[in-house]
């Protein structure tokens, strides 16, 4: 359980810097006249993060699903609390000060359409591992 909740943190962190990595490149192919080089390498190691993180969670929950689902529920609050008026002017007067293209990415990251299906598959993620280990005792002890 001490190790599932030590990496639930650091996948979390690896999932929003992927979305944040995958979304700011791909914001910019609408205001380009062609095809950037930087564009691919930002969407295909944001793809790549967000495949370490899934990986990360899987074993994660695979150990306990503590881990998820906490970070999915604290993901779930956060962004129930971003799609209110007063927490998205919060977020943007917090990202205000931030470089323009950073400022971009950490908002939409942070914004409730990024983070409320990011929470509620990471409940999914928690409460599959409790039942998938729930089966394996009883089938065990049969």
């Amino acid at each position: 359980m001490i190790v599932s909740l030590g990496m639930a943190p650091v996948a979390w962190l690896i999932t929003l810097v992927g979305i944040g990595l995958v979304f700011q490149q791909w914001w910019r192919v609408p205001q380009m006249r062609q095809w950037d080089v930087g564009v691919t390498t930002g969407i295909l190691s944001g793809t790549a993060l967000l495949v370490l993180a899934a990986l990360l969670w899987a074993v994660s929950a695979s150990l306990s699903s503590v881990g998820p689902f906490l970070a999915g529920a604290g993901t779930l609050a956060l962004g129930l609390y971003a799609s209110t008026y007063i927490g998205m002017r919060q977020i943007l007067r917090g990202v205000y000060h931030l470089p323009r293209e950073l400022m971009n990415a950490v908002s939409v990251t942070l914004s409730p359409g990024a983070l409320l299906p990011l929470g509620a598959m990471l409940v999914a993620v928690g409460l599959t591992g409790l039942v998938s280990r729930r089966l394996a005792r009883r089938e065990a002890r049969a």
